[in-house]
């Protein structure tokens, strides 16, 4: 609340609120969110959910401009505030990169292969037996080009996946995905003639590579941080040296504050509109039916949570004609929408998001789990949004 009233000091344009906080009744009245969570019938319960207790605290995200005209109204000018005005007791998150298959196969590389080839390269020319050095920088060469052309042949680690699993497979949904162990003959048959540097790349993996601020993670107490937690110093800032998974379970509140460029354009325009005598609430214009159409014809570039190609085919196929159609459409492109499967009564399974188009357009029927449920899940066609 503290962060929203500076930000309309400042004349930072906010976003309306984000994530599960948007159902938070208090959050709307303390202006942290703009969207009365009764007239939209937004429920509570995702945001404090005894499940989501149990792993950690509800935090609240907020989207903040970060305008490239004034540093004024930049994200960084509420977080400059947040460290002035709570000093110790202020801190950001820490992030942590961390070792992947690819930058494991090469510093293992370099640990079995090119050190010791080039300890004897030394050794050999302290002995000035150069024939030596140049059969064996050959060799050298040699390894190298192979272990580079297989480096290179393994592509992209997959999305959502661990290189664990890229390496030796994983099942989902009862159909095992196999991994480079099993799929791939050429790095196959390079890890049965090089198995010590598969082996030590193996104990490498998922171990922290370095250290940087989170992009958005802030953490306030009532107590100074470092008496709670690991703080370093980085950039002139205190840094929790935690990731924020180990914040939560020092029960610490996250905050995220979220630099989004969309907020970016209606900043500026309600400034210049200002500039001319008009003064706008860019939440509460009236309804332009016309808006509509971009979303029908997928024209949905520059706008926030549609601007994907996917979600642009996505937009046509849910024909959105109100603010709850845009409302659910957002929720169901999310990944638990699409991997979350539903059983129909004949027997067939279907994703969330698909068997919500379908019945809004009138290829499958409404079926509820329960009579009881039709006043809750009425407007989403009985799937849970």
């Amino acid at each position: 609340q503290d962060l929203c009233s500076k930000a309309a000091e400042l004349g930072i344009t906010k976003g309306v609120g984000r994530g599960s906080a948007g159902g938070s009744l208090v959050s709307f009245l303390l202006g942290i969110t703009d969207i009365d969570p009764i007239k939209f019938n937004l429920p509570f319960a995702r945001f404090l959910s005894h499940a989501r207790l149990q792993k950690s605290i509800p935090d609240v995200d907020s989207d903040w401009e970060v305008s490239e005209h004034n540093p004024q109204w930049h994200r960084n000018a509420l977080n400059q505030y947040i460290f002035t005005k709570y000093g110790d007791c202020a801190a950001q998150v820490a992030a942590f990169s961390l070792m992947k298959l690819k930058a494991s196969l090469l510093d293992s590389y370099r640990i079995n292969v090119t050190q010791p080839f080039d300890f004897e390269v030394k050794r050999l020319k302290a002995e000035k037996n150069m024939a030596a050095v140049r059969d064996l920088e050959m060799k050298q060469e040699a390894i190298r080009f192979e272990f580079d052309s297989i480096r290179k042949s393994l592509g992209t680690e997959p999305a959502g996946r661990t290189s664990i699993e890229w390496l030796d497979g994983f099942e989902e949904y009862g159909i095992r995905f196999p991994g480079l162990l099993e799929s791939n003959e050429n790095f196959i048959r390079w890890c049965n003639k090089y198995p010590k540097i598969l082996e030590t790349a193996r104990s490498m993996l998922g171990i922290p590579r370095q250290m940087s601020k989170h992009a958005a993670g802030i953490v306030i107490s009532d107590t100074p941080l470092h008496e709670l937690v690991p703080v370093c110093k980085m950039d002139g800032y205190n840094v929790i040296a935690l990731d924020k998974k180990e914040v939560a379970k020092q029960g610490l509140i996250k905050i995220d504050n979220l630099g989004l460029t969309a907020l970016n354009f209606i900043g500026d325009t309600l400034r210049q509109l200002k500039l001319k005598g008009i003064v706008l609430d860019p939440w509460n214009l009236p309804e332009d039916k016309d808006v509509y159409t971009e979303f029908l014809d997928g024209r949905c570039e520059t706008i926030f949570q549609f601007e994907t190609i996917t979600a642009s085919k996505f937009a046509k196929q849910l024909m959105p004609l109100c603010k709850a159609d845009l409302a659910a459409g957002v929720a169901l492109i999310r990944p638990g929408s699409l991997d979350a499967m539903i059983t129909l009564s004949d027997g067939k399974k279907m994703s969330a998001t698909d068997v919500y188009l379908k019945r809004k357009a009138g290829e499958l029927p409404i079926e509820y789990l329960h009579q009881d449920l039709e006043p809750i899940l009425k407007d989403t066609y009985a799937v849970y949004v």
